[in-house]
């Protein structure tokens, strides 16, 4: 978790000095059916063929929709066509409600979960607009700690 709020206080100093960039939307899918992750973002360049990336994401995970934050570091290479990789970690929560008919009270526990991922893809930029595809391998940290690949498109607009 330490490393998680490292990365993300480093990734957003440099982004700090660096261009707004490119706001994006994109979801993937899961590779075994627990649902999609959507997420809007910020993706800039850091230095030449370098950049950092941030985004709030919704998941579904076993029935539950998780919210939380994305962030990510990485390399690109090519011009119009890109082919990226990236290293990225999130932090979301869900709130875990169970309502009481005797009572009419609604009482919620909040749920955290985190972890890392590897991201490879690729970019085609038509003038100010950004098509790609991408895929993740997720790697989480909470009590059902487990690995699973998720696959997705995003589109973007470059300011």
């Amino acid at each position: 978790m330490k490393y998680l709020i490292l990365m993300f206080f480093i990734l957003l100093t440099k982004l700090s000095q660096a261009e707004l960039g490119t706001v994006y939307i994109g979801s993937l899918e899961s590779d075994f059916g627990y649902g999609s992750l959507n997420e809007i973002g910020i993706q800039s360049e850091i230095s030449p063929n370098h950049f950092g990336s941030i985004s709030i994401m919704e998941f579904d995970h076993k029935g539950d929709t998780y919210q939380g934050v994305n962030i990510s570091a990485g390399l690109a290479i090519g011009g119009k066509l890109k082919a990226y990789s990236s290293l990225g970690g999130f932090f979301a929560k869900y709130d875990d409600c169970e309502f009481s008919f005797s009572e009419n009270k609604k009482e919620c526990t909040s749920v955290y979960t985190y972890g890392v991922y590897p991201e490879l893809g690729i970019l085609l930029a038509i003038h100010k607009l950004t098509l790609g595809a991408y895929g993740r391998l997720y790697k989480t940290f909470k009590d059902d700690s487990r690995e699973y690949s998720a696959y997705g498109f995003k589109i973007g607009y470059e300011f």
